[in-house]
């Protein structure tokens, strides 16, 4: 019987290059969206060769998935050697990552501080504005360094649906008094929004009738949709119980929420135009 006969220094080199290839396949690092930005994923080699996964910013880590492979993981998707594609679920849509440096723990600045204007006072940084739509379709939203115009849909004394629209001025102060908008002294996350939204399907489950949510599994996919970190705030307040609102931007994305003792309402909008 005839065989192939494979050189030796053939086998040789294709046994180098493959092992070369997989030692390639080394995602040790810290990834971002873009590297200019102040958070992002820190990737560490960890126990039977998984990976820790740590969404970190400048106030610093904490968990972002489970440990992983990487290779392999329907959560991931591996453009290069350089680039991986990530989601939470198979519901959301792939966020891209770049590895920015081999390091895992690098030095993260703040990417949004207040900006100063002429007169001494802040103004919001320029990511907030430009114009933003809601994923539902049921709202809008422009920002500019002094106004906020907010036009959304609510149900009229009859039941029917009528536009509201809201434009706010901006403030220097923590809390308005009625048609401003600004930032919050506080601090929030993800995960402390989804307790307030959970605290508050819980309350809805027992007095449906006098206190109102908005749809709990588009509102759980729309706070899952905000990568993990502790975000500034942005308020605006229209005046009464139930007109007051606030943001916090991931990126091209900004969550909204608003609450109030009649109900808690959780929004996600995406960038329609920039500045």
């Amino acid at each position: 019987m005839m065989g192939v006969s494979v050189p030796v220094a053939a086998t040789t080199a294709f046994l180098l290059c493959a092992s070369a290839s997989a030692a390639a396949a080394d995602y040790t690092g810290f990834w971002k969206m873009n590297c200019a930005d102040s958070s992002g994923v820190s990737i560490k080699p960890d126990v039977d060769k998984t990976y820790s996964l740590s969404w970190c910013m400048p106030w610093g880590c904490q968990k972002w998935r489970p440990n992983s492979r990487i290779d392999g993981d329907p959560a991931f998707r591996i453009i290069d050697a350089e680039t991986l594609e990530a989601r939470p679920d198979e519901k959301q849509p792939w966020r891209r990552y770049k590895k920015c440096t081999t390091e895992t723990n690098p030095k993260l600045e703040l990417a949004e501080p207040p900006l100063p204007t002429k007169s001494g006072f802040t103004q919001p940084n320029p990511l907030w504005f430009g114009a933003w739509k809601s994923q539902d379709g049921t709202a809008s939203i422009t920002i500019s360094p002094a106004t906020m115009v907010h036009t959304f849909q609510e149900k009229g004394p009859d039941g029917s649906l009528r536009s509201r629209t809201f434009e706010f001025r901006w403030s220097d102060f923590t809390g308005g008094e009625g048609e401003d908008f600004g930032y919050s002294e506080e601090r929030t996350s993800p995960d402390k929004i989804a307790e307030r939204f959970e605290a508050a399907a819980r309350q809805f489950e027992q007095d449906p009738t006098d206190f109102a949510i908005s749809d709990p599994a588009t509102s759980r996919r729309a706070i899952a949709a905000i990568s993990p970190g502790v975000y500034r705030v942005l308020w605006s307040y229209g005046g009464g119980d139930c007109y007051g609102w606030e943001y916090i931007l991931d990126h091209d994305r900004m969550l909204e929420t608003s609450e109030c003792n009649y109900g808690f309402n959780v929004k996600l909008y995406n960038r329609a135009t920039s500045r």
